[in-house]
């Protein structure tokens, strides 16, 4: 449901659905994350929250922290790749 919520967040022009969207999101990735013992996919859901933060939200701060996070996490991973590439 986090690709979703994301690409709804993404579509809408209005900011308060965008918004909620893009909290509903960040929340299933957690929920994912978190009842995933693969670092490799915790790394994506990490990768993919810096995303949200990044294209629905504008706050580069917190899309950068997810992004540190998704890099240690898995470094050698997809996302860490991803990640640097930004």
């Amino acid at each position: 449901r986090g690709d979703m919520n994301f690409k709804f967040g993404k579509a809408t022009p209005k900011l308060r659905a965008k918004r909620k969207l893009a909290a509903l999101a960040q929340l299933d990735y957690e929920s994912a994350a978190g009842i995933n013992s693969d670092i490799n996919y915790k790394a994506m859901m990490y990768y993919k929250i810096g995303i949200v933060h990044r294209d629905l939200l504008g706050d580069m701060a917190q899309a950068d922290q997810y992004m540190q996070k998704a890099i240690s996490t898995a470094p050698d991973s997809e996302a860490a790749r991803m990640a640097g590439n930004r």
